[in-house]
């Protein structure tokens, strides 16, 4: 097909804050005078563009048209050979308003111009400063883009030639594929070959490199050991296997899929009704599901798109070296340094989770590094990602296909990306090839799989129609892994048509169109009877999917070619997940010296300033409130706690729906720093870490608790095997089952090491065995939770309770890692009976309402657990310790938890305490004035002012904000939190009681959702409950005309990332609308009624804004750009409701709320103020609008929140009421609310107005 191109160009702009800090950074040394920054954009078309078309393409680009587009110095691509997200969905934009489009691309643009007008000498090294090789390419004119849209001619299969040749021929695609294959395995495949007389195809030994990698078969777990010449009776998952055989109550799947399920409850749910589309509230037996994964290569390599596939590190911030930050070596320039992975994966993780829809509620932060004679640290890193979710019932087991079931793949095409990857990741890093390791790592496009999750969203709620028989997500080998296990799962054998899967670059051969990672894909079985119903579905919600083939009884695996009439693969199953080799391993117990114990330590105050800016220990800020915590609108606690909204939660919480108080809570427990001192120690402090976690929600029991174990090592490294052994044994044959604790699910990453040459020597950085423990429960009442802040500051006392009976060990606590001293004694589990008895305490504390707060003690020990409750509750403390010398007392890191007692049932507390025999002691008496003081009998030892302590606390985070965010409002951020004058969150609104509808008739409102959009259930339960009919209604629904919107009463564009916000936040949303006749005629005709409203939150709001010339009175409303801070802000502000004619609005002048903000492009910025109705603005802690970051979390001008067009029907705003009607929905809230908070009236006073 002819192609047509088109070149467009945006001004070029002043520099964003990341473009100035690499001119800061390169100015002086390249002799730079001054950087632009712009777009150029390239289209092309399949046919000729008229000027109509050229200039409704420049409106949705707000880019100009030129037929000669600028060359400026540096022009950064998306990289060759590759098609970007942004392409993906601004085709798709320009596709649905009527352009006759094959593709769009883009290039930023940089003019650069020079103080002596000398170009540099070297222009290579001067773009590496400007582009990530992981996703861009460096291009010299802008005319190579027309490389990006040309297509190679397809390759076929290549040949190993085995019986020609022999078994050297394997070896050699082994190096040059970077299959990492052991010896047993390519004998193992030389034999098989030798029995079917043919030769291997290149896909055919990529395919089994994948499926039997160590990171897709788990080869360690399921090695036979051999320990001291002794062969061991079980394998290291069996032991793990024998929590579950223990204590299998409450886990309905364990070790057969993904994820583990886990026991639940009924509860009522709002489901969409797969024929009519309308919510209909349901009650269903709803259960928990429960999985982690670790993304640590693809992280290592480029932090940003291997995170985000995810969904720790050390950290050094350039000429801000501290006490812990000793000399390493510099990596291999291909691994990412230490400060990018902790700027760049938080953000590559938040964005994916951001735009899918997916709350990051919990987690953590941990470095590591010890020099002796062996280097251990974390520079391939461990990024871990994972949740809970819910599964009906009907569900939990995975049905079998049978002969003739269709075999479909959804989701994106495949892209020549993520190649090897399973592989990859079981090799050290560093040790394969440069160009291996970057092609090893997968991309992500979190609206695709919004897409895609939608479409399987709608078939799990049909119920026994639901068309998916059996379902597998593509990740590590592509559909070379995720095809052969569907087939295998069902005992029988495919057949695949290679040309059927969709591809977006057609000159891939068929091993790179078979075993590619690019993410968002999924493997579906579909009868051939539900075919039909299927493909609607994903018509509908635009979500690509392909027929691939089909199930076959005889079990081979055909992978047919029609192109070139052959077959790249065509083998039997046995031989692909067959009986392959059995590994062993033959270790043997290595006698360790220990280091003696060193009594001697620094000051205190020296001590104590040190720990709390330690990355374990410091605020996690700079993680937390760049992510989602509130999408889905189920989330009941998140890290941020109390009025300050201070990251200090033990747990994360969430409701099973909008009905119930039931839900589900999270948490995290990791001790590495142990375990090169006690491995067995270092799991069992894992596990009680996360128990002691865990407990702040309403969790009664330890056999209520369910695990997953994810297992970190470096098995290559002599002895750290046997340590794994120790640790697995530790928790699967003894702990786990005394507490009754199952672990159906897990992960294992055993390749945790870095090895490169320089010109002088090899080097090796090995991380420690790292076991991270993700414990989840089940709970009847998300209200319950315990959060750390400290709530009645002068009337309480808090009481400590030691579950490590007076033991005092300071091996591989944060003050001794960061003044390098060695400890052979480290803190340990003393009783697991007290943990059990400690947990049936605090539940009994928690039902008497006796206890107000609630802290673990871990990272930086009972010195940090009193000082981040004081810290997120503005407390002073009075703190009183049982010894002159504290030093180890405060420091030490052994088990044990404080809680915050009001003194008039101190005296009950105690006597609960002392029924389960608990260790326990008044350790520190609440104070009004913030200050702190540690004592001693009637001696004061040190006194600070929380400010001093606080400022250090939040430094880390301070800096690393302002280093990847705009630093004038990292600053801002700064004061506020120095401000101990500020009140931080509060309301002037004391109760609040909902108005239900006393009509029969319920007024119907559409939830209008374009791809990408992902709120809209979170809409229709806070609809639902003001005595609305609520219906489900994609774009498609009304540009097919399947859905009129003349039906409706009101309609909402609801939150989201609608085409992920390729052009402008909302802007390809609206633009789909204005430039389609069928869309822009039916929204005219309905915003003109006056009989009909409407509303647009976040993303929808940023639509409606453009929609100002269809929307009657709106003229003057502002645009909604990029946040001030150039971030994406999640956080709960405050907001005042102002006076104004909004229906929605009535009767709510003056009140000052709480309310969440989750978006990137929220700050309103208007030319004229004139006729401009704010119906909402941002308010400091006084009350009064605001431009202070962050009470105003974008910068908008004039403090705009909200605003209604001029008779008040159509409505806009920015942050999410439907996330914030009720109480439980809220981090913070005052104790006088009861379910329902006072942004519930908005939807009912939308009903009054209706019903007159």
């Amino acid at each position: 097909m002819k192609s047509h191109i088109y070149f467009f160009e945006q001004n070029l702009s002043q520099l964003d804050s990341k473009t100035k800090k690499i001119y800061d950074l390169i100015g002086a040394d390249y002799n730079i005078a001054s950087i632009n920054q712009g777009f150029s954009i390239a289209i092309s078309a399949s046919q000729c563009l008229d000027i109509h078309d050229l200039k409704r393409a420049e409106g949705i680009l707000n880019a100009k048209h030129v037929k000669e587009p600028t060359d400026y110095l540096i022009l950064i691509a998306p990289r060759l050979g590759t098609i970007s997200p942004w392409s993906s969905k601004a085709t798709n934009i320009m596709l649905n308003a009527n352009i006759p489009l094959i593709r769009a691309e883009r290039v930023k643009s940089y003019d650069v111009v020079f103080s002596d007008s000398q170009k540099p000498i070297n222009q290579e090294m001067l773009e590496g400063f400007f582009y990530d090789r992981m996703t861009e390419s460096p291009i010299h004119s802008l005319h190579e883009v027309v490389q990006l849209f040309e297509q190679p001619e397809p390759e076929t299969y290549k040949s190993i030639d085995l019986i020609n040749l022999g078994a050297q021929e394997i070896e050699r695609a082994n190096k040059e594929l970077g299959l990492a294959l052991n010896e047993q395995e390519i004998a193992y495949l030389v034999d098989q070959y030798k029995a079917l007389n043919k030769n291997p195809s290149d896909a055919e030994l990529m395919m089994f490199a994948q499926a039997n990698s160590e990171h897709c078969r788990h080869k360690v777990f399921n090695a036979e050991y051999i320990i001291n010449n002794e062969k061991k009776e079980k394998s290291l998952f069996q032991m793990i296997k024998n929590t579950y055989q223990q204590n299998p109550k409450n886990v309905l799947s364990a070790y057969s899929d993904n994820a583990a399920v886990i026991k639940g409850g009924t509860s009522n749910k709002l489901l969409v009704d797969p024929e009519t589309k309308q919510f209909i509230e349901y009650t269903k037996k709803i259960h928990s599901v429960l999985k982690v994964e670790t993304h640590n290569h693809p992280t290592a390599i480029s932090p940003f798109p291997g995170a985000a596939t995810g969904s720790g590190g050390e950290i050094c911030l350039d000429k801000e070296r501290e006490e812990w930050e000793r000399k390493s070596p510099a990596p291999p320039k291909r691994i990412a340094s230490p400060k990018d992975i902790m700027i760049e994966a938080p953000i590559g993780a938040a964005s994916f989770n951001n735009e899918f829809g997916r709350p990051c509620i919990t987690g953590f932060f941990r470095t590591y590094e010890d020099n002796d004679e062996t280097h251990w640290g974390y520079l391939k890193p461990i990024m871990i990602a994972g949740g809970i979710g819910n599964i009906y019932d009907e569900h939990v087991i995975k049905k079998q296909g049978k002969a003739g079931d269709k075999i479909y793949v959804l989701g994106g095409p495949g892209m020549l990306i993520g190649m090897g990857g399973g592989a990859a990741s079981s090799l050290a890093s560093g040790s394969s090839d440069e160009d291996l390791d970057y092609a090893s790592v997968q991309r992500g496009n979190a609206e695709m799989q919004r897409r895609a999750q939608e479409v399987i969203d709608c078939c799990t709620s049909m119920e026994d129609k639901n068309p998916i028989i059996c379902i597998h997500d593509v990740g590590a080998g592509g559909l070379s892994n995720a095809v052969p296990e569907i087939v295998d799962h069902c005992g029988l054998g495919a057949k695949i048509s290679l040309r059927s899967i969709p591809i977006d670059e057609k000159g891939m051969s068929p091993m790179q169109i078979w075993c590619n990672e690019s993410q968002e894909r999924y493997v579906i079985l579909i009868s051939k009877d539900h075919v039909d119903l299927f493909e609607s579905l994903c018509k509908r919600e635009r979500c690509p999917f392909a027929d691939i083939g089909e199930l076959t009884k005889e079990k081979n695996l055909i992978l047919y070619d029609e192109l070139f009439d052959n077959c790249p693969i065509d083998i039997p199953m046995s031989l692909l997940l067959g009986n392959t080799p059995r590994m062993q391993r033959n270790t043997n117990i290595i006698q360790e010296t220990l280091s003696a114990k060193d009594d001697a330590h620094p000051e205190f105050k020296q001590a104590l300033h040190s720990v709390l800016k330690f990355p374990a220990v410091c605020s996690k800020n700079f993680l937390v409130t760049i992510g989602d915590r509130t999408v889905g609108g189920l989330i009941a606690r998140d890290q941020l706690v109390g009025p300050w909204q201070v990251p200090v939660a033990d747990a994360g919480v969430s409701m099973r729906g909008f009905f119930t108080d039931e839900g589900e809570a999270i948490s995290t427990g990791e001790k590495v720093s142990l375990a090169n001192i006690n491995p067995r120690a270092s799991a069992r402090m894992a596990l009680s870490e996360s128990i002691l976690n865990i407990i702040s929600a309403d969790v009664k029991s330890t056999r209520d608790i369910v695990l997953s174990a994810n297992w970190m090592a470096s098995v290559s490294k002599d002895g750290e095997d046997l340590k794994l052994f120790e640790m697995v044994h530790e928790i699967g044959e003894n702990l786990a089952p005394k507490l009754g604790i199952s672990i159906p699910v897990g992960k294992d990453s055993l390749s945790m090491n870095m090895s490169w040459n320089d010109s002088e020597q090899a080097y090796s950085v090995h991380s420690p065995v790292s076991l991270i423990i993700t414990a989840m429960a089940n709970i009847s009442d998300v209200n319950k939770t315990l959060t750390p802040d400290v709530k009645h500051r002068g009337k309480s006392q808090i009481i400590f309770i030691d579950l490590a009976q007076g033991k005092r060990r300071m091996g591989g606590s944060c003050v001794n890692q960061i003044f390098g001293k060695k400890d052979s004694l480290c803190p340990d589990l003393e009783d697991e009976k007290k943990l059990e008895e400690f947990t049936s305490a605090l539940a009994a504390l928690r039902e008497r309402q006796l206890i107000s707060s609630y802290h673990d003690r871990s990272d930086g020990g009972l010195v940090v657990t009193l000082l981040e409750m004081a810290f997120a509750g503005r407390s002073g403390l009075k703190i009183n310790v049982p010894d002159e010398d504290c030093y180890q007392f405060l420091f030490n890191e052994e088990l044990g938890a404080c809680i915050e007692v009001k003194e008039d049932v101190l005296k009950e507390c105690i006597k609960i305490l002392n029924q389960f025999d608990l260790q326990h002691m008044v350790i520190a008496e609440t104070l009004q004035d913030p200050n702190i003081s540690i004592n001693f009998d009637s001696t004061e030892l040190h006194a600070f002012s929380m400010q001093e302590l606080f400022a250090l606390w939040i430094e880390p985070s301070y800096k690393i904000q302002k280093l990847r965010d705009n630093p004038v409002v990292a600053d801002q951020e700064l004061e506020r939190n120095l401000d101990f004058k500020d009140d931080g969150l509060s309301t002037n609104v004391s109760q609040f009681r909902p108005n239900p509808s006393k009509e029969k008739v319920k007024p119907k409102i559409a939830l209008i959702r374009e791809q990408g959009v992902n709120s809209q259930h979170e809409m229709a339960a806070a609809y639902h409950s003001a005595g609305f009919e609520c219906w489900d209604v994609h774009m498609n629904d009304l540009l097919e005309e399947k859905i009129k919107l003349e039906r409706f009463n009101g309609l909402v564009l609801c939150g989201g990332f609608s085409y992920g916000d390729v052009l402008g936040a909302g802007g390809g949303w609206s633009a789909s609308i204005l430039n389609n006749p069928i869309l822009y005629d039916g929204f005219a005709e309905f915003f003109a009624d006056p009989n009909k409203f409407a509303l647009g939150v976040c993303n929808g709001c940023q639509a409606m804004s453009e929609l100002r010339s269809i929307i009657p009175g709106s003229d003057n409303w502002p645009r909604f750009l990029q946040n001030q801070s150039e971030q994406f802000e999640g956080r709960l502000i405050m907001t005042k409701i102002k006076k104004s004619n909004s229906i929605l609005f009535n009767g709510m002048d003056g009140q000052v709320l709480p309310i969440v903000v989750s978006h990137g492009e929220g700050r309103a910025c208007y030319q004229d103020d004139q006729n401009i109705n704010i119906t909402m603005t941002y308010v400091d802690d006084n009350y009064n609008d605001t431009y202070q970051y962050p009470y105003n979390p974008n910068g908008s001008m004039s403090a705009i929140a909200g605003l209604s067009n001029l008779d008040g029907r159509i409505n806009i705003m920015m942050p999410h009421p439907e996330r914030s009607f009720l109480k439980a929905q809220l981090s913070w809230s005052p104790d006088s609310w009861d379910r329902y908070t006072p942004w519930l009236k908005i939807f009912e006073n939308c009903r009054d107005w209706l019903l007159g």
